[in-house]
């Protein structure tokens, strides 16, 4: 048979714009926790030559200031690996470096709150008279379960990660989520935001691209990049459906148990470890507004959301998408 047709180029973004790569390097990114497949990379080898191509639709040039990009990454903690720039091979080299280079060795948990945050932060100092776009481009493999909250801190509804996300949002930013593995689809929607093209075609449809790994995502690329650079007029984003709780819940993180038929999970790790002290704090995680906590799974003391517990397992009920 003839060889296949080859790929066609991306666009390449040609407007003032600002781009905040958020890239994860978490352990799961190294198979740290998890179980890859026998004879398959790391995902952070793939990811990091995913994100490499990415770059090179944002039309960084050295001859131009007029489109510029900064890298931040997160584990448990948060770093800024480069500083602004328009040099596409400063910002490949910086890619390649993460988790020590070719070593590939990522560890932590995932700070996908402290990433966002940081963006925000950064997307805060691009001087009130720069007119143009700004991008965050978010990569994850995981459900965000950091930072910790004190332990007089129940967050309330607007936990760390979706209050980072609408302020990125809410400076007139767009957020795009990436996420494959073991990323929570509910979550990035929740994240990302409304493709302004999409509505009369699926209302509310957001940017959001997800598979079950990297590979998948070569699929969006040219929907990506025409999201990326925000000059497209069709409806770039895929039509994702929104999976129905009790089917996500079996990729939910530290589940002990699921259950029965309503959104429930019993959950370890309240008192050590991931210390989400409240089930309002889990339910985020997964990308969903929590609706009760109890002490088991069949029957015991029903709780509110924001009830401060120390108890090693605790029983949480999550309920719809946390949206903004």
């Amino acid at each position: 048979p003839p060889p296949p047709s080859p790929s066609p180029p991306l666009p390449v973004c040609k407007a003032e714009t600002r781009y905040v790569i958020v890239f994860d390097i978490s352990g799961s990114m190294a198979c740290q926790g998890t179980t890859c497949s026998a004879g398959q990379p790391k995902p952070i080898i793939n990811a990091k030559t995913y994100m490499k191509t990415v770059v090179g639709s944002l039309g960084l040039s050295t001859s131009s200031s007029l489109v510029q990009a900064t890298l931040v990454t997160f584990d448990s903690g948060v770093y800024r690996p480069l500083a602004w720039t328009n040099n596409a091979t400063a910002m490949n080299t910086a890619i390649d470096g993460l988790c020590n280079g070719n070593q590939n060795t990522c560890s932590g948990y995932t700070n996908i709150a402290g990433g966002l945050q940081d963006a925000f932060t950064l997307l805060s100092g691009i001087p009130s008279s720069f007119g143009g776009a700004k991008v965050v481009i978010l990569l994850t493999d995981g459900q965000g379960n950091r930072p910790i909250p004190s332990t007089s801190n129940t967050v309330g509804s607007n936990p760390v990660a979706y209050q980072a996300a609408m302020n990125i949002k809410g400076s007139g930013a767009t957020l795009i989520s990436l996420g494959f593995n073991g990323a929570i689809l509910t979550a990035l929607n929740g994240y990302a935001s409304v493709d302004p093209n999409c509505v009369g075609v699926a209302s509310g449809r957001r940017h959001v691209y997800a598979g079950a790994t990297i590979d998948d995502l070569e699929s969006f690329l040219q929907q990506i990049a025409k999201a990326i650079c925000g000059d497209n007029v069709e409806c770039a984003s895929p039509p994702l459906d929104q999976p129905a709780c009790n089917t996500e819940r079996s990729a939910w993180d530290d589940v002990n148990t699921q259950c029965g038929t309503e959104c429930r999970a019993q959950i370890n790790q309240f008192s050590s470890g991931i210390q989400y002290r409240t089930c309002t704090n889990f339910c985020a995680g997964v990308g969903r507004k929590c609706v009760s906590g109890s002490s088991s799974c069949t029957s015991g003391t029903t709780t509110t959301c924001n009830t401060i517990r120390s108890d090693s397992s605790y029983t949480c009920r999550c309920g719809d998408p946390l949206y903004f």
